[in-house]
């Protein structure tokens, strides 16, 4: 009997953990704001049990800003912050999610204050992979979200329904409203289209802050200046535009609060494309702030797309696809390579450089520059795509997956919170969510932990910045004033 007992010890310590797929939701946006959100939050509560298994992880990392008694304080000053930026309608539905697990069965209190800050931090969080793959059916778009928090169990792949008709399906985080992985629904011919945003990693002067507080600034100056946080901007998008080609405009000029990547995906052949994008348009300059590139300048700045193609068996259909991570499309280096370059410098050029950043950027050292060099996965996933698209081979959904599959190129790494594989013809939308077994968990323990503490401090300088959110938005003005 003991014997038993003891193989049964064993197996429960020793469970697999193991990827899943998102659990299916919908999101009525003919309800009202305050009630569209309730039965995603319900379902998941019934899957995980309680509310310490679902939302609480990420509403306690919150505690990294401050005490819930702080939050509490401050909850008016983020609420009106709130309707400037996100809107009355996003305040509202982050409103619903605070009536509904601040009642005395789940007891989670939380401010809307707080949950509007979480509309507005995911600016901070974003380290992707995305992959865009042309087929003979519509373009297949892989795509990869790494996110220091822990969301795996309020995940949730939603479909949004307006005037009764299903308008665009995403990859939500529950309690989060805006999105940052979607594909519009394909309701006619020439309709269709999916989208991802990947963070664009650039180096802002900050003399006496920091260069981490500089950007951390400039995204809440963005926002006093009616800049638009990322997930409202794609919401917005697959809510109003049905095709490839009407988004795209909007996508080009709209003024967000940070530099990003978006990546489309089209239903109609020869319909892929990755927009380089700063605060105010399409980028006019590269990740150190100088001058694009020669060959990467033009109309459409540095944005890449596919070639036009009306003949599907021509050989080089098969072959347009793409790979992009948070980097320039022109770096060629990885930062492993930079830090070895680094390394060979004479005494005299890396004291003169650490000089020089330190003088600018305050919290630099000459290394810190590699961080605008891939980390790999650019390198790695193009390898991958082209290895397996040899010999005239046709993409594929599987093909597509076990490229966002593949831990030895990285585009599967340890933050990989989801993959999400779309296809807006087919209109297949497909999402796992990533778990890490104890084995691998050591391997990238020391990763998650630094990617969180930088995602810490970034947050605490945005709490501390919009909590004199009066003084930004006379700074907001000023700029304004002087442009």
């Amino acid at each position: 009997m003991m014997i038993i007992l003891k193989l049964f010890l064993l197996l429960l310590t020793s469970t697999v953990v193991a990827d899943f797929p998102a659990p299916l939701d919908v999101v009525d946006l003919d309800l009202p704001p305050r009630e569209r959100w309730v039965p995603a939050y319900k379902n998941a509560l019934k899957r995980h049990g309680s509310w310490e298994y679902t939302g609480a992880p990420v509403f306690e990392f919150l505690n990294n800003f401050g005490t819930p008694e702080e939050w509490q304080q401050r909850n008016k000053t983020f609420v009106d912050i709130g309707m400037k930026v996100i809107g009355e309608e996003a305040v509202l539905e982050s409103a619903g999610l605070a009536d509904f697990v601040n009642t005395p069965d789940i007891n989670a209190n939380i401010t809307i204050g707080a949950l509007v800050f979480l509309q507005m931090f995911y600016e901070l969080a974003m380290e992707c992979t995305g992959v865009l793959a042309q087929t003979s059916h519509g373009t297949l778009h892989g795509r990869n979200m790494d996110i220091g928090l822990e969301v795996h169990n309020i995940t949730s792949q939603v479909t949004w329904i307006k005037n009764g008709t299903k308008l665009f399906t995403s990859t939500q985080f529950l309690g989060y409203n805006g999105v940052h992985t979607g594909m519009r629904l394909r309701s006619k011919a020439g309709e269709g289209w999916s989208v991802q945003a990947n963070e664009r990693v650039t180096l802002v002067p900050g003399p006496y802050v920091g260069y981490k507080a500089a950007s951390a600034l400039m995204t809440v100056t963005s926002f006093a200046l009616g800049a638009t946080p990322v997930g409202q901007y794609l919401r917005q998008a697959l809510t109003e535009h049905s095709t490839f080609n009407t988004a795209i405009p909007y996508l080009e000029t709209e003024h967000l609060a940070s530099p990003m990547y978006i990546i489309l995906g089209g239903a109609d052949n020869g319909q892929g494309m990755v927009l380089t994008r700063d605060r105010k348009g399409i980028s006019r300059s590269n990740q150190f702030g100088g001058i694009i590139q020669q060959q990467f300048q033009g109309d459409k700045g540095p944005s890449w797309h596919f070639s036009e193609i009306n003949n599907t068996t021509a050989p080089q259909f098969q072959y347009q696809s793409r790979c992009q991570t948070n980097w320039d499309p022109w770096v060629v280096e990885t930062d492993a390579e930079c830090l070895i370059n680094m390394s060979n410098y004479p005494k005299w050029k890396t004291k003169l450089c650490d000089t020089m950043l330190r003088f600018g950027y305050n919290d630099s050292t000459c290394t810190d520059l590699c961080r605008l060099y891939s980390d790999g996965r650019k390198e790695g996933g193009t390898a991958d795509l082209k290895w397996r698209l040899a010999a005239g081979k046709e993409a594929n959904v599987d093909m597509i997956h076990s490229i966002m599959s593949n831990k030895t190129s990285r585009v599967l790494n340890g933050d990989t919170k989801i993959t999400s594989v779309m296809n807006s013809r087919t209109e297949y939308y497909s999402t796992i969510v990533r778990q890490w077994n104890s084995e691998e968990e050591a391997a990238v323990k020391k990763q998650r932990r630094k990617d969180r503490d930088d995602l810490i401090q970034a947050g605490q300088i945005m709490v501390n910045v919009m909590l004199n959110w009066k003084d930004v938005t006379l700074l907001g003005k000023a700029s304004l004033a002087t442009t």
